[in-house]
């Protein structure tokens, strides 16, 4: 019986540190969602009606996600200067 109920306490306390653990990673993803997102934007803004050639391929998602606006304000000082 004693250890029936130990058994049953650390599965709960196990389900909780998962839980705990998935909680923070789908918040951080749903962060870095958001930053794609808005990169994303800003770059078609910038290359449709900027007139900019800033490609857009799985490298300037990942900066975006990663950097978030300053990861955009990069890549146009990359594309300026022709390093990208």
């Amino acid at each position: 019986m004693v250890e029936e109920l130990l058994y049953l306490l650390i599965i709960i306390l196990a389900l909780g540190l998962l839980w705990g653990l998935i909680k923070k990673v789908a918040a951080k993803a749903v962060i870095a969602l958001g930053n794609s997102i808005a990169g994303l934007l800003i770059l078609a803004f910038l290359n449709i009606y900027l007139g900019m050639s800033v490609p857009v391929n799985l490298a300037t998602v990942i900066v975006c996600a990663l950097f978030g606006l300053p990861g955009v304000g990069a890549l146009v000082v990359l594309n300026y200067f022709t390093m990208i």
